[in-house]
């Protein structure tokens, strides 16, 4: 686990749920996972770098694997509430 300046990662173990475990949460099958709409009451973690992308767009799962969904930050931010934290490393 690595600490950083906020100390987020040193309280949680962030790693990928498995296919079969993704499918029964979210009801969504691999490639297909989209913040809305899940089965299960999963928290949205958005990592704080990615407020730096310009313009501030992201695409995302639209719940079909073929099926893609777009919206800005403010909209992402505002309709989902994520929480917002230094979860990344930097490639």
């Amino acid at each position: 686990k690595k600490t950083t300046k906020n100390g987020f990662k040193k309280h949680f173990n962030f790693r990928l749920a498995s296919e079969e475990v993704s499918d029964k949460l979210t009801g969504f099958t691999h490639n297909a996972v989209t913040p809305f709409g899940m089965l299960a009451d999963i928290p949205i973690i958005l990592a704080s770098a990615i407020e730096e992308v310009s313009p501030p767009f992201i695409w995302m799962g639209g719940g079909e694997v073929d099926l893609k969904v777009g919206c800005t930050l403010r909209e992402f931010k505002a309709g989902l509430r994520p929480i917002v934290a230094d979860v990344s490393d930097a490639r």
